[in-house]
């Protein structure tokens, strides 16, 4: 009984001792944790700071590097017009010679974007809607511009002996030559000046060949400008005809049709560096080049 005690005393006892010495945190543990970051290992290696950059390069890789090869990388090229016209079916090549791997065909009738005359060959680079097609070879393609007008061209002419004019040029659209891939575009050109004391209005029609005019390979466009009703002999229209060279950035005065009607300010070359500056320059070049003739002719109209 008194052992029985004794083990029931030492119980009570040892319940009693933990009770007074165990330290009150562990029935708190969660509300004083330390924080996280100071429990976070320790780095073992320190940051990498201002790495000379060509290492920094091999780190993260050179991506130029690795960008394929352009296909027309490695051809210088000769300017030509922006645009070319297949006139036949086109085949296509890796590179400017027909040993080369055919990458598609473009068919007759096509525009597409020209990126130049590889230098020292016949070939052309081309691309269609922003993609890098290949080479051509010239004689499937041909120069070509586009003489649409956004808006109506105005200007004065002034000459010695000649009558003071003004003049508009209105875009009319565009006509094909029957049996012919040439294309035009065709315009109307009002006139007024004053002459001898009276005012003159007249009309004059005008076109620019969009395709070469003489040799498809040289990009040479023919511009007319033709006054009707003013006969000699057989002619029954006065035409004035310049060359535009887009190339040379310039437009020159071939010939009047109809001598007689002439002033001898017929020859001459001047710059145009568009579509709108060459067809301004025609028509001060026709004017220049009308004679005396010519007026009366328009005044007995």
């Amino acid at each position: 009984m008194i052992a029985r005690r004794l083990r029931t005393g030492c119980v009570w006892l040892c319940l009693v001792s933990l009770c007074l010495f165990q330290p009150t945190d562990v029935f708190a543990k969660e509300s004083i944790k330390k924080p996280t970051s100071e429990l976070a290992p320790k780095p073992t290696r320190k940051p990498v700071r201002d790495l000379p950059q060509e290492a920094a390069k091999s780190d993260a890789g050179d991506d130029s590097a690795a960008e394929p090869k352009g296909m027309f990388d490695g051809h210088e090229f000769t300017p030509t017009p922006k645009t070319l016209l297949t006139i036949k079916d086109a085949n296509v090549r890796a590179g400017p010679a027909t040993k080369e791997k055919r990458l598609t065909v473009v068919h007759e009738g096509v525009r597409v974007e020209a990126v130049g005359r590889v230098k020292g060959t016949e070939w052309f680079g081309i691309r269609q809607g922003g993609e890098d097609l290949g080479f051509v070879y010239q004689s499937v393609v041909v120069p070509i511009v586009d003489g649409a007008l956004a808006e109506d061209l105005k200007g004065a002419l002034r000459a010695a002996g000649q009558p003071r004019c003004t003049y508009r040029v209105r875009y009319d659209g565009k006509s094909t030559i029957p049996g012919e891939i040439q294309s035009t575009a065709d315009y109307t050109i009002f006139f007024q000046c004053r002459t001898v004391g009276r005012r003159l209005d007249f009309q004059a029609s005008m076109f620019l060949t969009e395709l070469p005019y003489y040799d498809m390979a040289k990009a040479e466009y023919q511009i007319n400008v033709d006054v009707l009703g003013v006969a000699d002999g057989d002619e029954d229209v006065l035409s004035a005809t310049v060359i535009y060279h887009p190339l040379k950035d310039r437009v020159e005065f071939s010939r009047l049709n109809i001598k007689t009607m002439g002033s001898g300010n017929e020859a001459g070359t001047q710059p145009a560096h568009s579509i709108d500056e060459a067809l301004n320059q025609a028509v001060t070049m026709a004017y220049n080049a009308w004679g005396r003739h010519m007026w009366e002719a328009l005044l007995k109209r």
